[in-house]
């Protein structure tokens, strides 16, 4: 029992924090330059992909291990975590456009989607060693 609600602690916790980081990761990006206009969503997916899996890699150097010890958790973190995380960071765009603020494309489905992926790829990749 205490290890299917271990299990889920940690796994709710992962989102939370990728959320997070990834909604902070917005705000900072509005505050050092104008949005994007929105006519080359594939590039900024792309440089979305790529900020992911080097955040990801500098995770796995910093923390040379899994944090979990579930055997699908590299199914999660692959094709679930990027799936909650984009519609998590899609309502975070909407909350903030209805208050009048502007938002990058970090704050779309698609964008927080391809960053979460890239993310827990480049983890993935440097622990599977």
């Amino acid at each position: 029992m205490w290890v299917v609600v271990d299990i889920i602690f940690e796994l709710l916790l992962e989102l939370l924090l990728q959320v997070i980081g990834e909604a902070l990761v917005d705000i900072g990006v509005q505050r050092v330059r104008s949005p994007p206009d929105g006519t080359r969503p594939m590039l900024a997916a792309l440089g979305w992909a790529v900020f992911g899996a080097v955040a990801g890699g500098a995770s796995g150097w910093l923390v040379p291990h899994r944090v979990t010890s579930w055997t699908f958790a590299p199914i999660w973190s692959l094709v679930v975590a990027p799936l909650v995380i984009g519609a998590a960071l899609h309502g975070f765009g909407v909350w903030r456009r209805r208050r009048g603020h502007t938002t990058s494309q970090l704050a779309t489905f698609y964008g927080g989607a391809v960053c979460a992926f890239g993310y827990g790829l480049a983890r993935h990749l440097m622990l599977a060693q």
